[in-house]
């Protein structure tokens, strides 16, 4: 499982811990903990996990997520750059 839920109640804290760190990862770290771990391919499954979620707007938008509570998770823009 993968978690990019973004910290809607500001704390700074991200909901999987990765390597007892409660802080968003990012790509670079996850991929580094990917090696470690052994998982094969770890950059190439970062990126297909990244690039599905980067369409979360539109998944929203056909489910009949409001525009309120969509802009609740605008940080999942800024952790896919990351």
């Amino acid at each position: 499982s993968f978690d990019l839920t973004p910290d809607i109640g500001q704390r700074g804290e991200h909901v999987l811990r990765f390597d007892l760190d409660s802080h968003y990862p990012g790509r670079e770290k996850l991929e580094k903990l990917g090696r470690v771990w052994g998982i094969p391919h770890t950059r190439a499954i970062i990126e297909e996990v990244y690039e599905a979620v980067s369409a979360w707007r539109t998944e929203f938008a056909l489910f009949g997520v409001s525009n309120e509570d969509t802009v609740r998770f605008i940080e999942i823009d800024r952790r896919i750059l990351c």
